[in-house]
């Protein structure tokens, strides 16, 4: 007993220096462990990207330094709260995103996020669907990338190559691409549309004379007197200089009636332009001479139609300035007529050259009970105008009123 003793201290001493040893291994390996957490933690902390962990709740159970960052949120508000309540008011593109990453493992894309504050920030997504050690999906991991800036720079990219620097219109190149879209629409929908080429008259002599500032003054005043002039799903373009060109979709695929529609827009366009426009102080009048060239479809190339405008509106240059002709020489002869015929209309209500005639009205009898006045125009050289003509004319000039009176 005497020898036995001393071995059992013995062993109990070993056995305890091994479980000291075994305490203090899993200590050291658990600092380490957390050594590297906190040092993974850091990394993470230090991305660019906001990087969030969320739950299939949908609850946030990691924020890093980024995210507070970009969404306005700290760690500690963030933390358990539902994701989609602090940055996807847009709940349905949030949904969309997250039934694809549980689908499919991952998503990647564009995404519409929130500040807290309440603006919108444009991201771009990368996200992940983290499993637990049996293979189940657990949370899903956010990579969120800021793309505010880039997205601004495209934006002037595209409108420097797009848009005129100097009134913002579209420029000559996205004028053709529309111009291509609408002949494929008027072909499709059986539609008529017109091209308006418009240059404005003397304008090198406003520069010569008032320098260009005062110039640029007017093409910005132009250009904001054009886009008054017609309705949204028509186009105003600068092609450069003093050239313009509105081209108008969406009109009647009568020949007759696009010619009525064009050259009323035409004329809106002559009397906004010809108002006096004042250049800084400096009281300024000028006028604009207009081409239209009509199309119904795809029957005219794009760069063709354009020619036909830019003809026509030389023609209206020699014409005398200060109004508008038409490429088509049968629409010409359509609106000149009709242009014709407004102006001795109304010479014909001023030198009342209309005629009132009765026509009675009889009974069953056969007796008279009344009459029916009917206005007759005698025009002194056409001679005898027919109602069918002046009737609709008078309607829509708004001379209607003063012939009934």
């Amino acid at each position: 007993m005497l020898f036995r003793q001393p071995l059992a201290n013995a062993d109990f001493v070993s056995t305890t220096l091994q479980i000291f040893a075994t305490r203090a291994s899993a200590e050291i390996e658990r600092q380490a462990t957390d050594a590297r957490i906190r040092h993974q933690a850091s990394l993470l902390d230090k991305a660019q990207d906001a990087i969030v962990v969320r739950d299939l709740q949908q609850r946030v159970t990691y924020w890093n330094q980024s995210a507070e960052r970009v969404y306005g949120w700290s760690q500690q508000q963030a933390l358990g709260q539902p994701i989609n309540a602090l940055i996807y008011p847009d709940t349905a593109a949030f949904q969309r995103a997250t039934e694809a990453v549980l689908a499919h493992g991952e998503w990647a894309g564009e995404i519409v996020q929130h500040h807290r504050e309440g603006h919108a920030i444009d991201m771009e997504g990368h996200w992940t669907l983290v499993q637990d050690e049996h293979g189940q999906p657990e949370s899903v991991l956010e990579i969120n990338t800021d793309i505010r800036q880039r997205k601004a720079t495209d934006r002037e990219i595209q409108r420097l190559a797009f848009f005129d620097t100097l009134t913002g219109l579209p420029n000559r190149m996205l004028l053709l691409d529309r111009m291509h879209q609408a002949l494929g629409n008027a072909e499709r929908q059986h539609q008529g549309g017109a091209l308006l080429f418009i240059d404005l008259d003397n304008f090198k002599q406003l520069n010569d004379t008032l320098g260009h500032d005062k110039g640029d003054l007017l093409l910005q005043q132009v250009a904001q007197r054009l886009n008054g002039c017609v309705r949204t799903v028509d186009t105003v373009a600068r092609l450069g200089g003093d050239e313009f060109v509105v081209m108008l979709e969406a009109l009647s695929p009568d020949t007759d009636m696009l010619a009525i529609e064009a050259r009323s827009v035409g004329e809106k366009v002559l009397t906004a332009l010809s108002v006096p426009y004042d250049l800084a102080g400096y009281h300024y009048r000028s006028t604009p001479s207009i081409g239209v060239a009509p199309f119904r479809g795809n029957q005219t190339r794009v760069l063709d139609l354009l020619k036909q405008a830019d003809l026509a509106m030389y023609q209206a240059k020699t014409a005398g300035r200060s109004t508008l002709r038409f490429y088509d020489p049968h629409m010409q002869a359509v609106v000149s007529a009709r242009a014709a015929l407004e102006s001795d209309l109304r010479t014909a209500l001023s030198e009342q050259q209309f005629l009132l005639h009765f026509q009675p009205q009889v009974n069953a009898s056969n007796q008279y009970v009344g009459v029916e006045a009917l206005v007759r125009w005698q025009h002194p050289e056409r001679g005898l105008v027919s109602p069918v003509q002046f009737i609709p004319l008078a309607e829509e000039t708004g001379l209607i009123l003063t012939l009934g009176r």
